[in-house]
């Protein structure tokens, strides 16, 4: 138990990425990932992560708004400002899912390798208050 988690949120309403940008920056977090952008390039219907230099946030952020115009599936790394603590958040456009793979820095439980979904749900969660959460499920596996 506690090699990888998983936070799977279900919303209510779209995301639009265009807030959620503005939201993730408020809330402290930040796609910034060692001077890298690291993401899922439009048409890529595998899942296979790419990394651009962080200048090119303007042209990797007009490329997933095109993606959610042809209804692909959204990801990006996103990392927590004070904490580096960060992960791979994939919007299943589809179920109108986030899921949130918490496999940078992970934060544990202290003096155990279980995950604290508390830091998690308190620091994360509320990047999605706008759009309405239906449920929420913490994985650990």
């Amino acid at each position: 138990m506690g090699l990888a988690a998983s936070i799977d949120i279900i919303l209510k309403d779209k995301l639009d990425m265009s807030f959620f940008t503005k939201v993730i920056f408020d809330k402290n977090w930040s796609y910034n990932d060692n001077s890298e952008i690291n993401y899922i390039e439009l048409n890529e219907l595998d899942f296979d992560w790419v990394s651009k230099p962080i200048n090119l946030f303007e042209s990797v952020m007009k490329e997933i708004s095109e993606k959610m115009e042809l209804k692909q599936d959204i990801g990006l790394v996103i990392i927590h400002n004070k904490s580096h603590i960060g992960g791979q958040l994939i919007y299943f456009i589809g179920d109108n899912t986030i899921s949130f793979n918490l496999n940078i820095n992970r934060k544990t439980i202290e003096e155990s390798n279980k995950t604290c979904f508390e830091w998690y749900l308190k620091n994360y969660g509320g990047l999605f208050e706008h759009y309405g959460i239906l449920k929420i499920d913490c994985i650990e596996f």
